[in-house]
């Protein structure tokens, strides 16, 4: 802290400020027992060129308090400062303070975000590529080959001239009804694909229809049981989308991963959350998997993105339970 008297010229502008009074800590931060009497632009320039001296003037003019933090490259400092400049009769009491801690720690709180949201980006690719491929994969090996197989039947040949009438009929008869089942089940193959990507039955009958729908189409290879509470009303889209997909992504991963033969999934939405607990009695998580599993990390980011909590119990060997709570405004 200091006090300081304006230095004006003849026509009564302020050239500078002299330091009337100085306070110990300002003496160790300097590192000087002097300042007293001295001018305070001449022993530090730099304050121009960091903008305070203006900002010492517009205080003198106005008579308005201003606070300011500032980076002090000059005089060896380089150090963050907050200071802040109060009119005292025709001059300032000045006070800063030193923030360089405060300024680092956020810093490396705004890296860390940065780097987070790096990785949820990267993963979030990486989700997106792996759903391509997957309904590329789907169309190819099932709408495709379904259409190719009706390409053959079309085209298949036989010895017309060897044939009789009732039996070139029987032929054909064979080869519509062989057709016509292909082409049902490329339309099956189509709707379920479909179904995947845009559900139509969230948009028709909602989130709690949907997640039910979800564990119907799993029942036959899980044991499911589905306990749904407070669906009292409809909730944003986006949201509903993200929570069923995040429900058919827990349940899919059991399947595909966890070997079991009972799974719970319980889905409360209150006033302003949405809760998700899911439990299996499969072979749990190793370590390993719970570090660098993609498919837990893909939801994980998805709820980090909906500023929701993630949180997952198991061990190898063990029962397995994710809870996510997810906020929303009404």
């Amino acid at each position: 802290m200091s006090v300081l008297q304006a230095i004006r010229n003849t026509s009564g502008e302020i050239m500078d400020f002299v330091i009337k009074v100085v306070n110990k800590e300002l003496e160790r931060e300097t590192g000087r027992a002097d300042l007293v009497g001295k001018l305070y632009a001449e022993e530090y320039p730099g304050i121009k060129e960091a903008g305070l001296f203006d900002l010492m003037i517009r205080v003198m003019k106005t008579g308005n308090p201003e606070q300011v933090e500032y980076f002090y490259p000059y005089e060896g400092f380089n150090k963050w400062f907050s200071c802040m400049f109060v009119k005292l009769e025709d001059g300032l009491v000045a006070t800063n303070l030193d923030i360089s801690a405060r300024k680092q720690a956020e810093e490396e709180r705004l890296n860390a975000v940065t780097v987070q949201n790096q990785k949820i980006y990267w993963a979030t690719l990486n989700t997106q590529e792996i759903e391509r491929k997957r309904i590329a994969e789907s169309l190819h090996n099932g709408v495709g080959q379904l259409l190719y197989g009706v390409k053959m039947s079309l085209l298949q040949d036989f010895n017309k001239e060897n044939l009789s009438v009732e039996q070139l009929l029987e032929q054909i008869e064979e080869i519509t009804s062989h057709t016509d089942q292909l082409l049902d089940d490329a339309i099956k193959e189509m709707r379920r694909i479909s179904h995947e990507l845009t559900p139509a039955i969230l948009e028709v009958s909602g989130l709690r229809e949907a997640i039910m729908d979800v564990c119907r189409q799993f029942s036959p290879k899980l044991e499911m049981d589905c306990k749904l509470i407070g669906f009292t009303s409809r909730i944003d889209k986006q949201l509903e989308l993200a929570v069923y997909r995040i429900v058919q992504e827990l349940v899919m991963n059991i399947i595909k991963h966890a070997k079991a033969s009972k799974a719970v999934v319980l889905v409360e939405v209150f006033k302003k959350n949405v809760s998700i607990i899911v439990r299996d009695n499969g072979i749990g998580f190793s370590k390993k998997i719970k570090n660098e599993g993609i498919g837990l990390k893909t939801i994980q980011n998805k709820v980090n993105l909906l500023n929701g909590s993630f949180k997952l119990e198991s061990n190898s060997g063990e029962d397995s339970v994710v809870t996510i709570s997810i906020p929303y405004e009404l």
